[in-house]
Protein backbone atom coordinates (compact mmCIF):
# COMPACT_ATOMS: atom_id res chain seq x y z
CA UNK A 1 0.00 0.00 0.00
CA UNK A 2 1.56 3.28 -1.11
CA UNK A 3 0.68 6.73 0.57
CA UNK A 4 -0.90 8.91 -0.79
CA UNK A 5 -0.39 13.09 -0.08
CA UNK A 6 -2.41 16.05 -1.64
CA UNK A 7 -2.15 19.64 -0.80
CA UNK A 8 -5.46 21.88 -1.85
CA UNK A 9 -6.17 25.21 -0.78
CA UNK A 10 -8.45 25.82 1.78
CA UNK A 11 -10.87 27.41 -1.17
CA UNK A 12 -10.85 24.60 -2.85
CA UNK A 13 -11.52 21.77 -0.22
CA UNK A 14 -14.59 24.47 0.82
CA UNK A 15 -15.67 23.99 -2.60
CA UNK A 16 -15.64 20.22 -2.60
CA UNK A 17 -17.40 20.44 0.59
CA UNK A 18 -20.20 22.86 0.09
CA UNK A 19 -22.76 20.54 -1.48
CA UNK A 20 -22.61 18.21 1.67
CA UNK A 21 -22.47 21.03 4.36
CA UNK A 22 -25.62 22.31 2.51
CA UNK A 23 -27.61 18.93 2.90
CA UNK A 24 -26.63 19.54 6.63
CA UNK A 25 -29.18 22.88 7.03
CA UNK A 26 -31.74 20.29 5.18
CA UNK A 27 -31.72 18.05 7.92
CA UNK A 28 -31.85 21.03 10.60
CA UNK A 29 -34.42 22.40 9.06
CA UNK A 30 -37.06 19.02 9.45
CA UNK A 31 -35.50 19.01 12.90
CA UNK A 32 -37.03 22.58 13.20
CA UNK A 33 -40.38 21.79 11.78
CA UNK A 34 -40.31 18.24 13.47
CA UNK A 35 -39.84 20.54 17.06
CA UNK A 36 -42.48 23.05 15.73
CA UNK A 37 -39.38 25.86 16.72
CA UNK A 38 -38.45 28.59 14.52
CA UNK A 39 -34.92 29.64 14.07
CA UNK A 40 -35.28 32.72 16.04
CA UNK A 41 -36.26 30.83 19.09
CA UNK A 42 -33.36 28.81 19.20
CA UNK A 43 -31.16 30.07 22.12
CA UNK A 44 -27.05 29.37 22.42
CA UNK A 45 -25.82 27.18 19.19
CA UNK A 46 -22.91 24.28 20.46
CA UNK A 47 -21.06 22.88 17.77
CA UNK A 48 -20.14 19.35 17.95
CA UNK A 49 -17.65 16.98 16.52
CA UNK A 50 -14.13 17.84 14.95
CA UNK A 51 -15.24 19.00 11.76
CA UNK A 52 -17.26 22.16 13.04
CA UNK A 53 -14.07 23.27 13.69
CA UNK A 54 -14.22 24.62 9.97
CA UNK A 55 -14.25 28.39 9.68
CA UNK A 56 -16.59 27.69 6.78
CA UNK A 57 -19.02 25.72 8.87
CA UNK A 58 -19.03 28.30 11.78
CA UNK A 59 -19.88 31.04 9.25
CA UNK A 60 -22.93 28.93 7.53
CA UNK A 61 -24.01 28.18 11.28
CA UNK A 62 -23.26 32.40 11.69
CA UNK A 63 -25.24 32.76 8.70
CA UNK A 64 -28.35 30.25 8.96
CA UNK A 65 -29.32 31.19 12.34
CA UNK A 66 -28.48 34.97 12.45
CA UNK A 67 -26.09 34.47 15.08
CA UNK A 68 -22.68 33.64 16.35
CA UNK A 69 -22.31 29.51 17.90
CA UNK A 70 -20.46 29.57 21.31
CA UNK A 71 -16.75 28.81 20.89
CA UNK A 72 -15.71 28.24 23.78
CA UNK A 73 -16.81 24.64 24.19
CA UNK A 74 -14.85 21.59 23.21
CA UNK A 75 -16.48 20.18 20.31
CA UNK A 76 -14.81 16.38 20.61
CA UNK A 77 -15.62 16.60 24.57
CA UNK A 78 -19.53 17.98 24.33
CA UNK A 79 -21.69 15.27 23.47
CA UNK A 80 -20.15 13.32 26.82
CA UNK A 81 -20.81 16.55 29.03
CA UNK A 82 -24.29 16.31 27.82
CA UNK A 83 -24.67 13.01 28.42
CA UNK A 84 -23.30 13.02 32.32
CA UNK A 85 -25.74 16.07 32.81
CA UNK A 86 -28.42 13.73 31.25
CA UNK A 87 -27.97 10.84 33.87
CA UNK A 88 -27.43 13.16 36.66
CA UNK A 89 -30.95 14.82 35.80
CA UNK A 90 -33.08 11.41 35.56
CA UNK A 91 -34.13 12.46 32.56
CA UNK A 92 -36.65 9.55 30.95
CA UNK A 93 -35.06 8.49 27.08
CA UNK A 94 -37.62 7.37 24.45
CA UNK A 95 -36.03 5.38 21.40
CA UNK A 96 -37.34 7.81 18.20
CA UNK A 97 -37.75 7.03 14.87
CA UNK A 98 -34.44 9.25 13.72
CA UNK A 99 -35.44 9.74 9.81
CA UNK A 100 -39.21 9.27 8.10
CA UNK A 101 -39.79 5.70 6.57
CA UNK A 102 -42.01 5.81 3.58
CA UNK A 103 -42.43 3.93 0.22
CA UNK A 104 -42.36 4.95 -3.49
CA UNK A 105 -44.64 3.75 -6.07
CA UNK A 106 -45.27 5.00 -9.93
CA UNK A 107 -43.40 8.69 -9.95
CA UNK A 108 -40.91 7.84 -7.75
CA UNK A 109 -41.87 10.04 -4.34
CA UNK A 110 -41.17 9.52 -1.22
CA UNK A 111 -44.52 8.69 0.38
CA UNK A 112 -43.99 8.78 4.06
CA UNK A 113 -45.56 6.04 6.32
CA UNK A 114 -43.31 7.05 9.55
CA UNK A 115 -42.39 9.85 10.51
CA UNK A 116 -38.98 11.38 12.28
CA UNK A 117 -39.22 12.33 16.08
CA UNK A 118 -42.36 9.61 16.88
CA UNK A 119 -41.44 7.08 19.65
CA UNK A 120 -41.11 3.30 19.54
CA UNK A 121 -42.59 0.58 19.21
CA UNK A 122 -45.38 1.17 17.37
CA UNK A 123 -47.31 0.18 14.37
CA UNK A 124 -47.81 2.82 11.32
CA UNK A 125 -50.08 2.18 8.07
CA UNK A 126 -50.85 3.48 5.04
CA UNK A 127 -53.95 2.33 2.82
CA UNK A 128 -53.82 2.67 -1.20
CA UNK A 129 -55.68 1.76 -3.57
CA UNK A 130 -53.50 0.27 -6.55
CA UNK A 131 -54.71 -0.22 -10.20
CA UNK A 132 -53.32 -2.31 -13.44
CA UNK A 133 -51.23 0.88 -14.31
CA UNK A 134 -48.71 -0.02 -11.36
CA UNK A 135 -48.49 -3.59 -12.19
CA UNK A 136 -45.45 -5.22 -13.53
CA UNK A 137 -45.33 -8.75 -15.13
CA UNK A 138 -43.24 -11.59 -13.79
CA UNK A 139 -43.49 -14.95 -13.77
CA UNK A 140 -46.90 -14.80 -15.38
CA UNK A 141 -48.02 -12.92 -12.52
CA UNK A 142 -48.39 -9.13 -11.66
CA UNK A 143 -46.29 -8.01 -9.17
CA UNK A 144 -46.56 -4.40 -7.27
CA UNK A 145 -42.82 -3.81 -6.06
CA UNK A 146 -43.15 -1.58 -3.14
CA UNK A 147 -39.82 0.30 -2.36
CA UNK A 148 -39.45 1.06 1.27
CA UNK A 149 -37.10 4.00 1.75
CA UNK A 150 -35.57 5.72 5.03
CA UNK A 151 -34.55 9.19 4.86
CA UNK A 152 -35.67 12.97 4.07
CA UNK A 153 -35.72 13.78 0.50
CA UNK A 154 -38.67 14.22 -1.75
CA UNK A 155 -37.30 11.99 -4.19
CA UNK A 156 -37.25 8.18 -3.01
CA UNK A 157 -34.32 7.38 -5.08
CA UNK A 158 -32.24 10.11 -2.93
CA UNK A 159 -33.12 8.26 0.12
CA UNK A 160 -31.83 5.31 1.76
CA UNK A 161 -33.27 1.65 0.03
CA UNK A 162 -34.21 -0.68 3.31
CA UNK A 163 -35.74 -3.15 1.00
CA UNK A 164 -39.02 -3.85 -1.83
CA UNK A 165 -42.05 -5.69 -0.67
CA UNK A 166 -43.30 -7.65 -3.48
CA UNK A 167 -47.54 -7.26 -3.75
CA UNK A 168 -48.65 -10.26 -5.46
CA UNK A 169 -51.36 -8.72 -7.27
CA UNK A 170 -52.78 -11.93 -9.29
CA UNK A 171 -53.93 -12.25 -12.82
CA UNK A 172 -57.12 -9.42 -13.03
CA UNK A 173 -57.12 -6.10 -13.68
CA UNK A 174 -59.68 -4.98 -10.98
CA UNK A 175 -58.62 -2.20 -8.82
CA UNK A 176 -57.23 -3.61 -5.52
CA UNK A 177 -57.10 -1.86 -1.93
CA UNK A 178 -53.64 -2.69 -0.68
CA UNK A 179 -52.57 -2.04 2.85
CA UNK A 180 -48.87 -1.41 3.98
CA UNK A 181 -48.20 -2.15 7.71
CA UNK A 182 -45.25 -1.29 9.15
CA UNK A 183 -44.11 -2.07 13.14
CA UNK A 184 -40.85 -1.32 15.10
CA UNK A 185 -40.22 -3.42 17.95
CA UNK A 186 -38.32 -2.42 21.22
CA UNK A 187 -35.26 -3.46 19.46
CA UNK A 188 -35.55 -1.07 16.71
CA UNK A 189 -36.29 -3.88 14.23
CA UNK A 190 -38.82 -2.75 11.29
CA UNK A 191 -41.65 -5.27 9.89
CA UNK A 192 -43.17 -4.49 6.36
CA UNK A 193 -46.55 -6.64 5.38
CA UNK A 194 -48.55 -6.25 2.66
CA UNK A 195 -52.22 -6.56 2.66
CA UNK A 196 -54.38 -6.64 -0.40
CA UNK A 197 -58.04 -6.47 -0.44
CA UNK A 198 -57.59 -7.25 3.72
CA UNK A 199 -55.72 -10.55 3.37
CA UNK A 200 -52.00 -11.33 3.97
CA UNK A 201 -50.01 -10.92 0.60
CA UNK A 202 -46.18 -11.08 1.27
CA UNK A 203 -44.02 -9.80 4.40
CA UNK A 204 -40.23 -8.73 5.36
CA UNK A 205 -38.62 -7.85 8.39
CA UNK A 206 -35.31 -5.40 8.15
CA UNK A 207 -32.32 -6.67 9.70
CA UNK A 208 -31.56 -4.80 13.30
CA UNK A 209 -30.48 -1.71 13.68
CA UNK A 210 -31.66 -0.38 10.08
CA UNK A 211 -33.58 2.10 11.40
Amino acid sequence: MNDFKLDITRSKYEELCLDLWKKCFKIVDDILKLSKLKKEEIGDIILVGGSTRTPKIKQMVKDYFNKKPLQDINPDEIFAYGAILAINSNLKFHDIISKPIGISIGKGKMDIIVRAGNEIPLPYDKVLTCSKQYSLKSNNKKVLPIKIYKGYYENASDNELLGVLPIQLGKNNEEKKIKILMSIDHNSILKVIGYVNNEKNCSITMPKNTI
